[in-house]
């Protein structure tokens, strides 16, 4: 079965097979003055510097991260994780897929639902570089 989202007006609408854990909705895009931050190449290598793939934020802007999870460049999920904290680098992506390999170097989509402080939910995504 594929899965299908549609972007219309600043809005995602997103499929019960693509965020399995949560019912379908429309939820809107989070804007440039969010406070959230991704970066957009991350090297798990192990040497110290950008090894985790970690959403950041504003102290105090964000109330839960409700999910964030990684795909390959064909679709296929390689990483996810539910309900934690922005700005902690052992809830972020260390490069591993479930099955315990390494991911390859290459292109990665990302998608984050994010519960601000006093706001709706917004969806955060974006693409990541893994290399090494």
């Amino acid at each position: 079965m594929k899965n299908y989202s549609l972007l219309l007006a600043g809005f995602l609408l997103l499929s019960s097979q693509l965020f399995a854990k949560y019912p379908p909705a429309v939820l809107p895009m989070a804007d440039q003055d969010s406070g959230l931050y991704v970066p957009d190449i991350f090297s798990p290598n192990g040497d110290g510097e950008n090894d985790v793939l970690v959403i950041y934020a504003d102290t105090g802007d964000v109330k839960n991260i409700k999910s964030f999870q990684v795909y390959s460049r064909w679709g296929e999920l390689v990483w996810e994780r539910h309900n934690f904290q922005p700005n902690i680098p052992e809830f972020g992506w260390d490069g591993e897929r479930p099955d315990f390999e390494i991911a390859p170097v290459g292109m990665y989509h990302w998608r984050a639902i994010v519960e601000l402080a006093g706001k709706p939910a917004v969806l955060l995504q974006g693409n990541v570089t893994l290399a090494r």
